[in-house]
């Protein structure tokens, strides 16, 4: 009998053991604590916290003669429980691989339940064996997979009881299993202590699984020694680490309390302080951490020891006795409720300690404060984690901005008391702008595009900063160009439009409409705003001039005979400017043959352009048509020469007697003198072809 009463009975002494560690990981959500909130233990006792204070339940199937383990999720709801020998749903049915879980349920924390934390249906059950068994069973796990059995779980066939090595996979480990958080929020530390020497193995467990293998940190005293089975009682008491995570207890039955500091970003236990000898079993530390608790031997009592006395012999010599008379005080568990609670074996109700960060009596000891609804508590109780506390949490918030403007970020920080907050925006062009402090800031990015925008949350405690990332875009703005400024002449109009927009753009000219284009008939300033479909807008302008008018003049209309050309000139413009006459030609002048109207547009440099119509008629005046010609060389008569006509407004075909053409010119030149044909009678057709006039006739050829 390790505790120096009657024993379980055989089938108590089935191998069982589990220890709850409900904890609140970075993917549960953060206002979320209740994963300790039941409570089951002893001889079918049960407790739930729903209401704020302990209620017992009934329904439970488990026996326990020491340790158990409990846990609900996020909303307090039970998941399951184990004596580390098996595991019972909510229900309180066993489940169909629930036996065989490799822990034994006399031993001091049999089991401790941890979430896995990359995962929100799986959970770890750890175990350890009791001196009963000559701690033969060493430190297993087996996981439970809550999305089995339609959700009311069940263990994983390929992982269960599987041995870690303490260092070996035969090494002995004493009844005493915690549970701390890491420093990071997230991860676990599992804890034990070897057998038969100093040694101190932490587990880690991350999304990544248990590491393979253990911190081990070499310690304080040996671990051997005692009455009971096997002479090995100093394997029995109870193992806890503080609420912050920087200390950790312990009790050796038959021989001593025991304080060390613990770092939870390393795993590393250090700085050994031996407290009261004698028979010692469960410790707890208070809520604030500044007071340990322990439960001496039969006949009871709960010491008190003061961690802010000073050095480690003030701290030794701070014990006091907060209880005594009990029949045998055994575990004690700190609640969701910040009271500490007693069990105490085959008695109906739980002890309290309703006060335990004060000194003394003022802690308030209260005696069967929690009656347990008709069943008993035995010798242990739930086994939790160090704390139950959200982990550190950070969001960022950046809306999409547009280029030029300043995107605002901000962080929203739970469950970081300290942290401190550095920006990099992701952007190494816009130089020492690129990073900023605060869990406020604002930035303007070069360029449009998308950008990374990193949070670096340095949180006192953790071991690694934690980083948040978040895209931001930065919308381009639109191109906005009206072109060159423009010109316009009086009774010109002028059609301006910002060129290709994205589908959905809206336009705002400077008199409000909101077509995509605007005619401008007047000079002036012409502003339009482009606004994209994200919303960002660009202005652009131009200016139109009005040109001074030109003036030109071709006289007026006149009659006259055409017997020679009639050579139109513009009234006098200035150097450079251009022509273009009714026939497209672009000379300075016009030669006019036959009577019509006849117009040029002026286009001086910097001026509109002008243009006048001259209306040219013919007199009728007389002509004469040659019928002889002398081409003899005295030159007279020469060639056939049109009198009173414009030559070349008429085109000439000569044929000789026989009808053969002998000459042809589509704009004659009073030039045919019968060169290469005989003397003779010629015959003429003279053709305008711009007034349709024809004459013919005959010519005498003589030389």
């Amino acid at each position: 009998m390790k505790h120096g009463y009657p024993g379980p009975t055989p089938w108590q002494r089935i191998l069982l053991g589990t220890l709850l560690l409900a904890s609140f990981l970075h993917w549960r959500p953060a206002h979320a604590q209740k994963e300790n909130y039941n409570w089951y233990f002893g001889d079918r006792a049960a407790l739930s916290f729903q209401s704020g204070s302990p209620v017992a339940l009934s329904g439970s199937s488990l026996y326990s003669y020491e340790g158990s383990a409990s846990i609900s999720d996020a909303a307090g709801n039970l998941l399951f429980y184990t004596n580390g020998e098996r595991v019972w749903n909510r229900n309180h049915a066993l489940m169909s691989n629930g036996t065989g879980l490799g822990g034994h349920n006399s031993a001091s924390q049999v089991a401790a339940i941890v979430p896995h934390p990359g995962s929100s249906t799986l959970y770890y059950i750890f175990t350890v064996d009791a001196i009963d068994n000559n701690l033969v069973g060493g430190l297993r796990y087996s996981i439970v997979d809550m999305s089995l059995q339609n959700g009311l779980g069940d263990i994983v066939s390929t992982a269960k009881s599987i041995r870690l090595p303490t260092p070996t996979l035969t090494g002995k480990v004493t009844e005493k299993l915690a549970v701390a958080r890491h420093g990071n929020g997230k991860d676990f530390w599992v804890l034990v202590h070897g057998w038969g020497n100093r040694d101190f193995y932490s587990f880690l467990v991350s999304d990544a699984g248990i590491g393979s293998q253990p911190v081990v940190s070499s310690v304080g005293s040996v671990h051997e020694g005692g009455g009971s089975f096997f002479g090995a009682a100093n394997a029995v008491g109870c193992m806890k680490v503080s609420p912050d995570g920087r200390r950790l207890a312990l009790g050796k039955r038959d021989d001593q309390f025991e304080l060390y500091d613990f770092n939870n970003v390393t795993g590393r236990v250090s700085n050994y302080i031996p407290l009261t000898s004698g028979y010692c079993y469960g410790v707890e530390f208070s809520p604030d951490n500044t007071r340990l608790y322990g439960s001496t031997g039969p006949g009871g009592a709960i010491v008190q020891f003061n961690l802010l006395a000073g050095s480690a012999s003030a701290i030794a010599s701070s014990r006091v006795i907060v209880a005594s008379g009990g029949t045998v005080f055994g575990g004690i568990q700190l609640g969701p409720d910040k009271k500490i609670y007693i069990s105490d074996y085959n008695s109906p109700a739980l002890h309290r300690i309703n006060n335990p960060n004060e000194l003394s009596a003022a802690c308030d000891f209260q005696r069967n404060a929690v009656f347990l609804g008709g069943n008993l508590s035995q010798n242990g109780l739930p086994n939790f984690p160090n704390a139950i506390a959200p982990a550190p949490t950070a969001t960022v918030t950046a809306s999409a901005v547009c280029l030029g403007a300043a995107t605002t970020f901000q962080a929203t920080v739970q469950n970081a008391p300290g942290a401190t907050a550095a920006w990099n925006f992701g952007d190494p062009p816009s130089g020492t702008s690129n990073t900023a402090t605060g869990l406020t800031a604002t930035h303007v990015y070069s360029a449009a595009g998308t950008f990374t925008a990193t949070l670096t949350l340095t949180v006192p405690g953790l071991a690694a900063p934690l980083v948040v990332t978040q895209a931001v875009t930065v919308y381009a703005l639109p191109t906005v160009s009206l072109g060159a400024p423009r010109q316009l002449c009086v009774g010109q109009e002028v059609v301006l439009q910002a060129g290709a927009q994205p589908a959905g753009s809206t336009y705002r000219w400077q008199d409000g409409s909101t077509a995509p284009t605007f005619t401008a008939r007047a000079a002036g300033t012409y502003t339009l705003t482009v606004t994209s479909p994200q919303g960002c807008a660009a202005t652009g302008s131009v200016a139109v001039t009005a040109l001074p008018a030109a003036t030109v003049s071709l006289g007026r209309d006149t009659t006259l005979c055409l017997q020679s050309p009639l050579l139109l000139r513009p009234s006098a413009q200035p150097a450079g400017t251009t022509y273009r006459w009714q026939d497209g030609s672009t000379a300075s002048t016009y030669e006019v043959l036959n009577p019509g109207t006849y117009s040029v547009t002026v286009t001086p440099p910097g001026s509109c352009s002008a243009q006048d119509d001259i209306v040219v008629r013919s007199a009728q005046c007389p002509f004469t048509i040659p019928n002889i010609i002398t081409p003899n060389g005295d030159r007279s008569n020469e060639t056939f020469v049109l009198k009173g006509l414009t030559p070349q407004a008429w085109e000439l075909t000569v044929f000789n007697r026989w009808g053969q053409r002998v000459y042809e010119k589509s704009s004659y030149d009073n030039s045919w003198n019968a060169t290469g044909q005989p003397d003779g009678v010629y015959f003429y057709l003279l053709r305008n072809p711009a007034t349709a006039e024809q004459y013919r006739g005959w010519v005498q050829v003589s030389r």
